[in-house]
């Protein structure tokens, strides 16, 4: 493997970590900041519809980011799930705040033995996720994350995936050729299309794609 692969960036949110269920979250954070009881399920209809509009937005303005534009991302998606919280801003802010604690994220299971596994082999291990500042402070919380050789996030970057300019970066501080670095994440578009779009190879893991059981006999090939 290591002939052809030096350096593997990983996805965050959906990939090695999934964030504690949205729609009970914010249905009783909603509750205590004024709202009647929210069914869940229409919270989560109305969450996934947000985020999409959202990446559509992003998608118009050509993937660039920065942390006004993530602040006001999310923000807007508060806004468009939980209409019926009076104190809308104070809402925000807590579910913000909420979701920059380690505790907000569950591990996926069998990420963190396949990170064990690559490190062993001796490659370069790194995140290229679509997060903002809050990353440090939920990584904070997972030891098993703390031992990698570079962080992209699309704020510090100021473009988000699939956008070029974003696995330029990963490229840079991975610090091996685009060829030999490779992208793992949940996203057909964001982390396969975007990075082989950019000259990485990628592979596609969760709900569409491979388990991470399913990936061990391909590393090793």
């Amino acid at each position: 493997m290591t002939g052809r692969i030096a350096a593997v960036s990983f996805d965050v949110a959906g990939t090695l970590l999934h964030p504690v269920s949205p729609a009970r979250v914010y249905a009783e954070v909603a509750h205590r900041y004024g709202a009647p009881r929210l069914d869940e399920r229409l919270v989560g209809q109305r969450f996934r519809a947000a985020f999409a509009r959202q990446d559509q937005l992003d998608r118009e303005q050509g993937h660039a980011t920065g942390p006004a534009r993530e602040l006001a991302r999310w923000r807007a998606i508060v806004a468009e799930v939980l209409p019926e919280v009076p104190d809308l801003e104070g809402c925000f802010a807590a579910l913000y705040a909420y979701y920059a604690q380690p505790q907000a994220w569950v591990p996926t299971p069998g990420a963190e033995p396949m990170l064990a596994r690559l490190r062993q082999r001796g490659l370069r291990l790194g995140l290229a996720t679509n997060f903002d500042a809050r990353l440090m402070q939920v990584l904070a919380g997972h030891r098993w994350l703390e031992r990698l050789d570079f962080i992209v996030t699309s704020e510090a970057v100021g473009w988000s995936k699939p956008a070029r300019a974003f696995f330029a970066r990963v490229v840079e501080l991975a610090g091996c050729p685009a060829e030999l670095t490779l992208q793992v994440g949940d996203d057909p578009v964001n982390d396969v299309q975007g990075a082989i779009a950019a000259g990485l190879q990628a592979r596609l893991v969760g709900p569409s794609g491979a388990t991470w059981a399913d990936l061990a006999p391909w590393l090793d090939d």
